[in-house]
């Protein structure tokens, strides 16, 4: 704290540039600490200081008097303030009360009680000062991108980790823990995303006037006062027209303190001296200070868009954590509107969301919280039904987890290479895809596969076929081999697609080529008492004979961009510019629309399909709403975002609303979806890659803990449910920016 600057010299300001006040006075310093203020208040001229300090820093505090030749100015006195015994007649005396007690986001870990205590008992009532006099907390909204990644990146991590310790207690040691999970994963929670963080915020952090969202007047408050911002007066926190000349997140809210040094301005202290000098303290974004903010990290970004304006609005309630008087639990309600600033139209809205963040002790959190320069592990297997399904690394980002009974957790994905580094150049010709029609996380990286060019002899493609048959929860797992290999497949296709369902190996099934790229693959599982993962897609590398990546979203990363030097379209479905935006989508659509369908469909409890149901529904309405006055997902620029949402908007009215009983509003319904379903579709090159019978009978077929006969239903959508009334859909086919 002593090389706070900005701390240092407001203190140093309001102490000696005020030394009118001082001079002849009785003074007394709560939280002496190292002693410097009792040391300036003697200097200014008080005639004696009473220097309280509880811990051993007494002793540190006596050395700095007697070198500054006033200790027989400054008494240190070792003790908690309450229960120090001062000279008779110092009760009811003492002119100025100086403390340094204000803690981060002024209360956590503060001395406000033992201030206001000591004020009630030595300060004189109708001419004594405090300073600080006046102290207030601010708020306002924060663009902190890169931390609130981090973040989440911890989180993941955490959970990663668990997963590992599990699966390695359970195969050497033979116990399960995984029992523990709920706990561990509600600890790690609230722990990185649940948790404010302090941060040094620059002041072009802040987008927003900031709000004061309490007062304390140090001369009057009470120890119910310090409680914090309690249930029933919460305090309502306001900022209209939040603007921007580029797409940009709100990642969250900060908190921060103003202190003054100033003349009373109760009724009760009408006749306290004037402070001629007044200082102000802020530990606002900006200048260091070691109080820093607090920020508190948004779970979803609100997002702001060029030409556009938000409004954002809610409440902040502050309560003593019931663990420890000095730590805070703060809840923030919030919502958002987004406008155009030209006509004034509703763009979108969302909430009111609301969120109870913790203020731990800072330093826990710097002992306990992990290097900022970890990488986010995701090589790690999950057990988990049907894991075949669940694919793209929007898992680990945006984890869904368990913590009802019945509900489903989504497992990691085991191959993460990428091409374009040392150990896969990106060549012509080298690599296959495999892709399984039916699976949304497949078809995501066949769309760019065709969208991108790379048809054209870059990247070799073949396609599994429907099945994805004896799928076993309990050892043993013989007859599953993953998805299945049938060129018969290709009877249902002209040529050149026939040709696509023809296995270059001979292989059967998926299975082969896990065993083929990592022999012994199965066993590593099956040793384990695990049931092997064969996903799809897997994009091969077939000179090395070497599985590159089984990770959709990265998969799709790579398409758009490492192989335009060797032939393929030069189109970017993930401009720089809306990356915020496309971030912002992409933490609504795979949590509650692309991975929300399979909550709901594989949900074996009544309460997890319920709740799974309404988050899939909040999802939907939301993109819904978006789709109402622009395009696509940001904007009027098809990107990966939209390939994401795509394919799950493609198989809803076949598949998800019966056989995952999301049945609340078909798409054909909902007018903004189903004119985006239709105008994607027309896109060159996407309805290409949707074989509509295929995926309804790989999901009625295959998934027979849902539907346990395998009979898939004869009728439903058909291709005209793509193109019926497209001319009136108001845009010309898309065309990729040249």
């Amino acid at each position: 704290m002593l090389s706070d600057q900005n701390r240092m010299a407001a203190y140093h300001s309001a102490i000696v540039g005020n030394a009118d006040l001082f001079k002849d006075k009785i003074v007394m310093d709560v939280g002496t600490g190292s002693g410097i203020l009792a040391c300036w208040a003697a200097q200014a001229g008080a005639r004696k200081v009473y220097a309280i300090e509880y811990t051993d820093m007494a002793k540190n505090a006596e050395k700095v008097m007697e070198a500054n030749g006033v200790s027989h100015i400054v008494t240190v006195v070792q003790g908690a303030v309450e229960d120090v015994v001062l000279p008779e007649g110092t009760e009811g005396n003492v002119d100025i009360i100086i403390s340094e007690w204000m803690g981060y986001f002024l209360l956590r870990e503060s001395m406000l009680d033992s201030l206001i205590r000591a004020r009630d008992k030595y300060l004189k009532p109708s001419t004594g000062l405090m300073f600080p006099s006046h102290c207030d907390m601010h708020w306002g909204p924060v663009n902190d991108k890169n931390e609130r990644l981090a973040c989440q990146s911890e989180y993941v991590g955490s959970m990663g980790d668990w997963t590992e310790f599990v699966e390695g207690t359970k195969g050497m040691y033979g116990v399960d823990m995984s029992c523990l999970e709920d706990n561990y994963e509600k600890e790690q929670e609230e722990y990185y995303i649940l948790s404010s963080k302090w941060s040094e915020l620059p002041t072009e952090a802040l987008l927003a006037e900031p709000c004061m969202v309490k007062r304390f007047d140090m001369a009057t408050c009470t120890i119910e006062e310090s409680k914090g911002i309690l249930p029933g007066n919460a305090s309502k926190f306001s900022f209209p027209n939040v603007e921007s000349d580029e797409t940009m997140e709100v990642s969250g809210f900060a908190g921060w303190f103003t202190s003054d040094f100033k003349s009373r301005t109760d009724p009760a202290g009408k006749d306290a001296p004037p402070v001629n000098n007044p200082v102000n303290l802020t530990t606002a974004p900006g200048p260091y200070t070691h109080w820093g903010q607090q920020v508190f990290y948004l779970k979803t970004p609100i997002i702001l868009m060029a030409g556009e304006r938000t409004d954002i609005e809610g409440e902040i309630e502050m309560m003593r954590s019931k663990d420890n008087a000095r730590l805070y639990n703060v809840k923030v309600t919030h919502q958002a509107a987004r406008f155009n600033k030209a006509s004034g139209v509703c763009m979108h809205k969302n909430g009111p969301t609301e969120v109870v963040y913790q203020m731990p002790s800072l330093t826990t959190l710097k002992l306990n919280h992990p290097s900022k320069d970890r990488v986010m592990e995701k090589d790690k297997v999950w057990a988990t039904a049907d894991d075949d399904l669940f694919k793209g690394s929007d898992q680990d980002k945006y984890k869904n987890s368990a913590s009802v009974k019945g509900a489903v957790v989504r497992p990691s994905v085991k191959f993460h290479g990428f091409v374009g580094t040392p150990d896969f150049p990106a060549e012509k010709g080298r690599y296959r895809l495999y892709v399984a029609e039916a699976c949304p996380w497949s078809h995501r990286t066949y769309m760019m596969w065709k969208l991108k060019g790379l048809d054209s002899g870059i990247v070799a493609l073949t396609l599994t076929g429907y099945k994805l048959e004896n799928i076993s929860f309990e050892p043993p797992y013989d007859d599953y081999h993953g998805w299945d290999f049938d060129e018969s497949e290709g009877a249902h296709h002209s040529q050149p697609k026939a040709g696509l369902y023809e296995e270059p190996h001979g292989f059967s099934h998926i299975e082969q080529l896990y065993e083929l790229a990592h022999p012994g693959f199965r066993e590593s599982y099956e040793s384990k008492g695990q049931r092997p993962y064969y996903s799809a897609p897997v994009l091969f590398d077939e000179k090395e004979q070497k599985i590159v990546s089984t990770e959709s979203a990265d998969i799709i990363r790579m398409f758009n961009s490492v192989f335009d030097e060797v032939g393929a379209k030069k189109i970017d479905l993930a401009p720089k510019e809306l990356e915020a935006e496309m971030e912002a989508a992409d933490s609504i659509v795979y949590p509650k629309i692309n991975d929300g369908v399979y909550r709901c469909g594989f949900a074996t409890t009544q309460e997890a399909y319920s709740l799974a149901y309404h988050d899939h529904w909040s999802g939907m309405d939301s993109v819904e709403s978006t789709l109402g006055s622009r395009r696509f997902l940001c904007g009027e620029v098809f990107t990966l975002s939209d390939v994401r949402l795509w394919v799950t908007l493609a198989r809803y009215d076949s598949v998800y609303f019966s056989h995952f009983k999301t049945n609340r509003t078909r798409l054909k319904e909902m007018p903004n979806l189903y004119r985006y379903l239709r105008d994607v579709y027309r896109i060159p090159g996407i309805a290409e890659t949707l074989n509509l019978p295929h995926i309804v009978k790989h999901y009625y077929y295959s998934q027979r803990m849902v539907n346990p006969t395998g009979i898939w239903p004869l009728g439903g959508p058909t291709e005209e449910f793509f193109t019926k009334d497209n001319h009136e859909l108001g845009y010309e086919p898309y065309q990729f920016p040249a």
